[in-house]
């Protein structure tokens, strides 16, 4: 069963986080309510523990994390890199004051190998204060890496993504620090249906996800964003029907599937009906920032611009609120919001605003192939010129 992060006020009256094994959000939300648990709000899904579970066979010698301490990934309350190296070197105070001491003393004598000596010390001095950027960097060259390969993925620089997945393996020989198999298969595939090769990618992908005993939902979900890359859109569209009648938690699957209905079929009524179900069962606190946003779409869909811009400016903030080591995650998403809003500041006779919104997203709406919203912003954007 998987694992649900959770956030609230515990029986001790104190603002905590806890982790709850259970079928299903509502479940788990059920057990810490029994347990007394008040205002509580779900952080993790059964999707983020399966990836996170498959993350630890690789990770398996990282110190295992408290609850609240996986708690501060999430909204960038964690200590930062500034914070982290002035507790590595409170710890060795002690040691570096006995050098800069020994140091200081060397310099006022004149000892025969002064010079010698200085460079030792300073050489220690060195090592023990740089020690946790340099293990730092080094480590977190995966990361790096990652954050790369997202960024390519985002803009469709397909090779890149290849190429990125190439030197992660190297990465992770050298530092056993990489991302799992699964989400290796998963943007390969990608990267390989934005190449025209899509049976190629979907076999790697059946593969891999077969080994490592994926859930049904995350399987056909995921198979629909390998579809949509290749313009595969009514085979996306049945992934989605697939993931939504297997999955356990369907909440997520209503949002994404919402989402599809209305932005790539124009069907806003039955993207309203689904995401009425959704809204009825227990979220995360994720899955409640896309709101907004697929109801804006809805509107878009509708004509209804002042109640697209209103959504469309709620999803933002809530995408641009995110913690700014993590905002590359949301970049898709806050492209999609701006662009939406050039349409509407159009519409709404706000063309200034228009413009700049439109200046950052024309791109990436040809490479995303939404040549609806290019087509709506031009027609508003040429009335009145």
């Amino acid at each position: 069963m998987p694992n649900f992060l959770w956030s609230g006020i515990a029986p001790s009256g104190r603002d905590e986080a806890e982790e709850v094994t259970a079928e299903t959000p509502a479940e788990a939300r059920r057990i810490l309510e029994a347990r007394g648990w008040t205002e509580l709000r779900q952080h993790t899904t059964d999707i983020a523990d399966f990836i996170r579970q498959r993350q630890s066979l690789i990770s398996r010698n990282r110190r295992k994390l408290t609850p609240k301490e996986k708690l501060q990934y999430h909204p960038g309350t964690r200590r930062g890199f500034w914070l982290n190296w002035l507790k590595n070197i409170s710890k060795d105070a002690v040691v570096i004051l006995v050098i800069a001491g020994l140091l200081t003393l060397i310099v006022n004598r004149q000892a025969p190998s002064q010079d010698l000596w200085i460079v030792t010390c300073a050489i220690c001095l060195a090592f023990i204060v740089f020690r946790y950027p340099v293990r730092r960097w080094w480590f977190q060259q995966t990361k790096r890496l990652y954050v790369k390969m997202h960024k390519a993925r985002v803009w469709h620089r397909w090779n890149e993504v290849l190429s990125c997945l190439d030197k992660l393996v190297k990465s992770q020989q050298a530092t056993h620090i990489g991302i799992n198999d699964y989400s290796m298969a998963w943007y390969r595939a990608l990267a390989l249906a934005g190449l025209g090769r899509l049976d190629e990618a979907i076999a790697g992908f059946r593969t891999t996800a077969e080994k490592a005993n994926t859930p049904p939902g995350l399987y056909y979900s995921t198979l629909a964003g390998i579809y949509t890359i290749a313009g595969q859109y009514d085979q996306a569209l049945e992934s989605y029907r697939t993931a939504l009648e297997q999955a356990t938690d369907k909440s997520l699957i209503l949002i994404d599937m919402g989402m599809y209905l209305v932005k790539r079929f124009n069907r806003p009524q039955e993207a309203r009906q689904l995401l009425d179900q959704a809204e009825k069962m227990q979220l995360s606190e994720s899955a409640i920032s896309h709101l907004p946003l697929v109801r804006g779409i809805i509107a878009f869909r509708e004509k209804d611009f002042s109640a697209m811009d209103k959504h469309m400016r709620e999803a933002l903030a809530n995408f641009e609120k995110r913690p700014r080591n993590k905002r590359y995650l949301y970049e898709a998403s806050i492209l999609n919001c701006k662009s939406y809003l050039a349409v509407s500041s159009a519409a709404l006779g706000r063309k200034s605003e228009a413009r700049k919104y439109f200046a950052q997203t024309e791109k990436y709406l040809q490479l995303d192939k939404q040549k609806d919203i290019i087509q709506e912003y031009e027609n508003w954007i040429s009335r009145g010129s």
